[in-house]
C-alpha cells in the first residue's frame, strides 16, 4: 500500500504501444452515441442534399466547396509511364481514392489495409497542361484583382518547380502570373516609382528618394543576364495560351514593385540585395532579416524592393534571385533547392488627386523542400 492509500494504479502509455484510437490524450473516451442538435436538419444523402451536391446553392449561385474564405487545395498528379491501379479519381474529379496493396488487404486488418479517400478543391491529372492549372487556380484572381498566395508542397522531384516556373517551352504559374499582371495594367503603369510600400505602409517618395530608386533599379537590371530572346519566347507561348484582358483605369497610376526572399534553416535572406561596399551584383554576405508586424501587417524589415515597368524586368529579377537560392543534391534530385523562396509582387494604385485608392498584394510563395 502506498502512502496515499488504496489509489488505483494509473495506466502508463508508451510510444510503442499507443492509446486506443477512441481515447484522447487525457484518457477521456470519445462519446459513442451521436445525436443531432437540431431536429429539422436534412440528413446527408437526401434529395435536397444531392440536389446541392454540385456546389450550387438554393438560389442558383455557385459556392466554394472549401468555403469562401478558406484555402483552396489542388492536387496535381505527375505523368507516369504505367498508370497505377492503386488509385483512382472519383466524385466529379475532386476525390482521390487510394487502394491498399493487395498483400496488405489479405494479411492484415489494420488501417494501412483500408481504402482511403482524399478530397481536394480539384485534381489535375497527367493530361492537364500548365495552361489548365493556371486558368483554374490563378487567372480569375488576377482578373478580379484579389490578393493571393500560391504554395506548392510535395516531395523532392514531385514537380513543384515545373508547376511554378516551368521551362522555356512550358512556362509555369509564375511567368504566366507576371505576364498577366502587366497586361492587365499596361495602360496605367507609371514610368517612375512615385509611391512605395515601406514597412507595410504606403509612402509617397520625394524627388531625392525617387531618383535613388530609379538608379538602384537601373543598376540591378543592367547587371542581370540578358534574357530578351527567352522572354519573347515565353511571351509568345503565354499569349497563345491565354487571352489576358487589359483594364483602363481613369486618373489612376499603377506602380509595381518586386521582392525576392529566401528562408533557409529558419533564417531569412534577401535574394535581391546588392553588395553594400561597392553596390555591385556580386553575391553579398548573407544577412539575416527579421520578420516583424506593423498594425497587424507582417513584413520583412529591410527587404529590397525593385521598381519594374514591364514583364521583362520582373522576369530578370526572378531569374537573378533564383541563381542565389541554396541548392544541394539529394538521393532523388542532383540539384534540389533546400529552402523556401518567396517571390513578391506588390501592385500599388495611385489616384491623380493624390489619394491612394487601393493597394493590392500579389504574393507568390515558391516552396521547395
Amino acid at each position: 500500500m502506498s502512502k496515499y492509500g488504496n489509489c488505483p494504479k494509473r495506466n502508463v502509455l508508451s510510444f510503442i504501444n499507443g492509446r486506443e484510437p477512441s481515447i484522447d490524450r487525457r484518457n477521456r473516451p470519445f462519446p459513442l452515441n451521436v445525436f443531432k442538435a437540431i431536429d429539422n436538419t436534412e440528413e446527408f444523402g437526401t434529395e435536397q442534399s444531392i440536389a446541392n451536391s454540385d456546389n450550387t446553392s438554393s438560389n442558383g449561385s455557385k459556392t466554394n466547396s472549401i468555403g469562401e474564405d478558406g484555402a483552396m487545395v489542388y492536387l496535381r498528379l505527375r505523368p507516369v509511364e504505367c498508370i497505377s491501379e492503386m488509385y483512382k479519381i472519383v466524385d466529379a474529379g475532386n476525390t482521390l481514392v487510394v487502394n491498399p496493396r493487395s498483400e496488405q488487404s489479405t494479411t492484415t486488418n489494420s488501417k494501412t489495409a483500408m481504402e482511403k479517400h482524399y478530397t481536394f478543391t480539384g485534381i489535375f491529372d497527367s493530361n492537364d497542361s500548365q495552361k489548365d492549372v493556371y486558368n483554374r487556380c490563378i487567372g480569375n484572381k488576377i482578373k478580379l484583382e484579389e490578393s493571393f498566395t500560391v504554395l506548392t508542397y510535395g516531395t523532392s522531384g514531385s514537380g513543384k518547380t515545373f508547376t511554378l516556373l516551368g521551362d522555356d517551352d512550358n512556362p509555369g504559374i509564375v511567368p504566366r502570373c507576371i505576364e498577366n499582371i502587366f497586361r492587365l495594367y499596361s495602360f496605367n503603369i507609371y514610368p517612375l516609382p512615385a509611391v512605395k510600400l515601406q514597412n507595410a505602409r504606403v509612402v509617397i517618395l520625394d524627388d531625392k528618394l525617387l531618383a535613388k530608386e530609379v538608379n538602384f533599379s537601373h543598376k540591378i537590371l543592367t547587371e542581370c543576364p540578358d534574357i530578351i530572346s527567352v522572354h519573347k519566347q515565353l511571351q509568345q507561348i503565354i499569349c497563345s495560351d491565354h487571352n489576358f484582358e487589359t483594364t483602363v483605369f481613369d486618373d489612376v497610376s499603377v506602380m509595381i514593385w518586386v521582392s525576392f526572399v529566401e528562408i533557409y534553416n529558419e533564417f531569412v535572406y534577401d535574394l535581391l540585395e546588392l553588395s553594400a561596399s561597392n553596390q555591385t551584383i556580386t553575391v553579398p554576405s548573407r544577412k539575416n532579416l527579421k520578420i516583424v508586424s506593423n498594425d497587424g501587417k507582417v513584413f520583412v524589415k529591410g527587404l529590397t524592393q525593385v521598381y519594374v515597368k514591364n514583364s521583362l524586368e520582373a522576369l530578370k529579377l526572378l531569374r537573378f534571385g533564383l541563381q542565389r537560392v541554396t541548392y544541394a543534391s539529394t538521393s532523388i534530385n542532383a540539384n534540389s533547392s533546400r529552402s523556401h523562396c518567396i517571390f513578391i509582387i506588390d501592385v500599388l494604385k495611385y489616384n491623380a488627386s493624390g489619394l491612394i485608392t487601393e493597394v493590392s498584394y500579389f504574393t507568390i510563395l515558391l516552396s521547395f523542400k
